[in-house]
């Protein structure tokens, strides 16, 4: 399980952090970690800490906000800051995706004919009048040439 890295820094260093990141934006106004004003806002300050920051510092963050608002009315700490559990989640992510699949069938057929073309006809006229199907054989290779994903959404998500 992944966890901050602000989980192993002292109190008044993630306070002061926490504080010059809401002297950049209303953390009030904020309704979830990975909107762009607060990441930006992190990311500001955290070149100034010579801190690398991701996505879950960006949301360990606004959650320690959340549970000490109050502390942060104040230009110190005055108190042992409230600190949030990580939770590990399960989730499905469901793709709709148009495929272009080559598959190759092996047949094998008895013909009188050794011309290669009279047999290539000989097969499109037997699979037009219904004697044969490219699926009756054996397949032997089935390669992606192109897909596109067309649509995505989120599907299930379980907290473990």
């Amino acid at each position: 399980m992944e966890h901050s890295k602000f989980e192993q820094i002292g109190d008044r260093m993630v306070f002061n952090f926490i504080k010059r990141v809401s002297n950049e934006i209303d953390l009030d106004r904020i309704d979830h970690s990975a909107e762009y004003e607060f990441q930006q806002a992190v990311q500001d300050v955290a070149k100034l800490f010579s801190i690398d920051v991701d996505y879950i510092d960006e949301d360990y963050l606004l959650n320690v906000f959340r549970l000490n608002e109050d502390l942060f009315n104040n230009s110190t700490l005055e108190s042992k800051l409230d600190r949030p559990i990580v939770n590990e989640f399960d989730f499905d992510w469901e793709v709709t995706m148009t495929q272009t699949v080559i598959e190759t069938y092996s047949h094998r057929i008895s013909l009188y004919s050794d011309d290669i073309d009279e047999v290539r006809n000989v097969l499109w006229n037997m699979r037009s009048e219904g004697y044969l199907s490219p699926f009756d054989g054996e397949m032997i290779n089935d390669e992606v040439r192109d897909s596109e994903m067309k649509d995505d959404e989120l599907g299930d998500i379980t907290q473990i």
